[in-house]
């Protein structure tokens, strides 16, 4: 795995680590305000058995302190002594005993007995009630023959109300919950990024496929399907710049063979192909090509909506009256100069049976004769069979990839059909990419003659018959 591909989910996901951070820190805060404060007493004890002596103290002596010591502290929180120690208090021995602990400095013969409460006075108060009442009732609990003449629990240190909160503070709240957030953002960045296997970036196609990326379109805003004609209501865009690319893409690859036949398909459907087709088709139009735009998806057409025009005729009825010399009475103009439509037409019971090799051939032919390039809608590549009936007949594809959608193994699937198709592949279309922004104005579009990669000599007079319809 490359470096990118590590820190790639992190410069996707990194807004996400900022809000889980910062709600995280919330959170403490939060946390911090509902808790009731809690005060510590603390109380210190030492275990002696017998008077402490200044001499002849062995190490025997300090032994057995440590052994009664862990007696000690295992006897403070039993039954009587909380029992009783809740009797002098006046409160719940349930109360008493979840409110004391005690704990035996390490290598000592020390006890620290400590009473948490709400209340710093009644803290201290417990503290000190456990212990009176241990020291109360000491010789009914060592009065065994294995404890005659032991005797000693000494308070060093008696307890006195804390004066400040053992809560924890506000800002120690918020950095722990910050922390706490930004770790989950990481640890979800990380996983996602790991189960993530959708197409980001033209990285992506590159490293997958080996196909190029011939432009990156960014979201397109609108309304209405028509608003989606980005090359036709905002010519100065960015975007609209970026499907002006395929055009010179077309040009690089027209040197090595004649392409006037481009078929538009995706992995699957709804990936912004019928989209791209039309802007793609306004793009090389707006250069002075004479161009024809086919909606030739039959199961899913979507042209006559982009160009809000009826489908009462297009290519299903130009292909039933193939062979007549009548297929220019069944393309519709566009208001876009240089550039009109063969929609879908009415409905096909059979659309596999309706897209014959053959006689697409006859029809792109016919085409031809009206236009210097013909760009399909196909359908997607999913659509095995249409797809293929079509490709037969195109010299190029272009596919259309969505961005943070597509996955890898459908990508890699597609291009190995559009590989045993023996289908020439323009490169890839990388669909509403995010980051990107739309703006007006930085580049100028400046059209310009039809170049004659794609044309041929005019004729000195043309057959009236083969001029399409005026716009």
């Amino acid at each position: 795995m490359e470096f990118r591909q590590i820190i790639q989910p992190f410069l996707r996901w990194w807004w996400l680590i900022i809000v889980l951070t910062f709600v995280g820190g919330l959170a403490g805060i939060f946390f911090v305000q509902i808790q009731h404060k809690r005060y510590i007493a603390l109380t210190t004890l030492l275990v002696t058995n017998g008077r402490p002596s200044r001499s002849a103290v062995t190490m025997e002596d300090l032994n057995i302190r440590q052994q009664l010591a862990i007696t000690y502290k295992e006897l403070l929180v039993k039954g009587p002594v909380i029992e009783a120690a809740a009797a002098q208090l006046g409160i719940d021995p349930a109360e008493v005993s979840q409110k004391v602990k005690v704990d035996l400095v390490r290598d000592t013969s020390i006890l620290e007995l400590s009473a948490t409460s709400i209340d710093a006075q009644q803290a201290a108060n417990v503290a000190n009630a456990v212990v009176q009442a241990f020291i109360a009732q000491e010789h009914n609990l060592l009065n065994t023959p294995y404890t005659t003449g032991i005797s000693g629990l000494t308070v060093v240190e008696p307890a006195v109300p804390p004066m400040n909160s053992a809560s924890i503070s506000p800002l120690l709240a918020t950095v722990l919950g910050s922390m706490l957030g930004m770790f989950i953002g990481l640890g979800i960045t990380v996983t996602m990024g790991y189960f993530d296997t959708s197409i980001h970036s033209a990285y992506d196609v590159a490293r997958l496929t080996g196909m190029s990326t011939l432009s990156v379109i960014t979201h397109i805003r609108g309304r209405v399907a028509n608003d989606k004609l980005i090359t036709q209501h905002s010519p100065e865009s960015v975007t609209a710049d970026a499907y002006r690319m395929v055009r010179t893409q077309l040009e690089f690859a027209s040197t090595d063979r004649l392409i006037r036949t481009i078929v538009v398909t995706s992995t699957r459907q709804s990936e912004g192909k019928s989209i791209t087709a039309a802007n793609v088709a306004i793009a090389l139009a707006q250069t002075g090509l004479r161009v024809i735009l086919v909606d030739a998806n039959l199961r899913r057409p979507a042209l006559h909506l982009l160009f809000q025009c009826p489908n009462t005729r297009g290519l299903t009825t130009a292909l039933q009256e193939l062979g007549h010399g009548r297929t220019i009475e069944h393309i519709t103009p566009t208001p876009i100069e240089h550039l009109s439509l063969l929609l879908s037409g009415p409905p096909p019971l059979n659309a596999t049976g309706m897209l014959v090799p053959e006689r697409i051939r006859m029809l792109t032919v016919e085409l031809q004769d009206y236009a210097d390039i013909l760009v399909f809608d196909g359908p997607q590549c999913q659509d095995v069979i249409d797809t293929t009936l079509l490709l037969r007949n195109c010299d190029a594809a272009l596919l259309v990839v969505l961005a943070h959608t597509t996955k890898a193994a459908m990508l890699r699937r597609t291009y190995a059909f559009l590989q045993a198709s023996q289908t020439y592949v323009l490169g890839t279309i990388l669909n509403q990419v995010r980051g990107l922004h739309h703006q007006t104005g930085d580049y100028p579009l400046t059209p310009q003659a039809s170049s004659n990669w794609l044309t041929t000599p005019e004729p000195e007079s043309q057959d009236p018959d083969q001029v399409l319809p005026v716009h």
